[in-house]
């Protein structure tokens, strides 16, 4: 293992709750009821059609809803994870290379960055949406950040908490650590670090 690749900013901070807020505010947003049993738009108990359920454009909600998840990222607060620099510095006296995969808005990663008080410089590659054609599931920006890295795919690991992520890391040939549903992803990757290799005597 020669290069570890988060793949998400939800690997730095659990911002499942503002994602889910942004949702609720977007289909708000569009006049859309949210029923919090289901937390599903107008649902009845007779079969709907996707017309029905939806009847403004989707890419019109998901723009909405990324403005609003945009917007609560960068007013905060934000946590790190639990462990999150203990783990930063055991990759790093590991002196394996690490790189950021989360191919979201540019503005997001710095917000989140900022957020956490985090330097950008922890990590020897970043990959944004800016950097790619191609979003998840396509393996374009695991290829950009192994050659970024001037790695090989097969010698880099990367920890993913998405489906699609799982299925771009993979048809990248990277090893994956797959995260879904994983509580604690931080302590996960944690447990796969190789032990440090010994220090050669002067």
């Amino acid at each position: 293992m020669k290069a570890i690749l988060l793949g998400s900013l939800e690997m730095l901070a659990d911002t499942s709750d503002l994602w889910r807020q942004a949702f609720r505010q977007a289909f708000l947003d569009h006049g859309l009821h949210i029923d919090p049993r289901t937390n599903r738009p107008g649902q009845t108990r007779r079969v709907m059609r996707p017309e029905d359920l939806c009847p403004v454009p989707v890419d019109a909600i998901l723009r909405c809803r990324n403005h609003h998840y945009g917007q609560a990222l960068a007013q905060g607060p934000l946590r790190p994870r639990p462990g999150l620099v203990a783990v930063l510095d055991d990759i790093a006296r590991r002196n394996i290379a690490l790189g950021l995969v989360a191919t979201t808005p540019f503005e997001w990663t710095v917000s989140v960055f900022d957020a956490l008080d985090l330097a950008p410089e922890r990590f020897d590659a970043i990959v944004t949406e800016a950097h790619v054609t191609a979003d998840k599931p396509a393996a374009d920006c695991y290829h950009l950040a192994a050659a970024m890295l001037a790695t090989a795919p097969e010698d880099c690991l990367v920890a993913e908490m998405g489906l699609s992520g799982v299925v771009s890391a993979r048809a990248a040939r990277m090893s994956v650590l797959d995260l879904r549903g994983c509580g604690d992803p931080l302590a996960r990757l944690a447990a796969v670090l190789p032990n440090p290799e010994p220090a050669i005597p002067g």
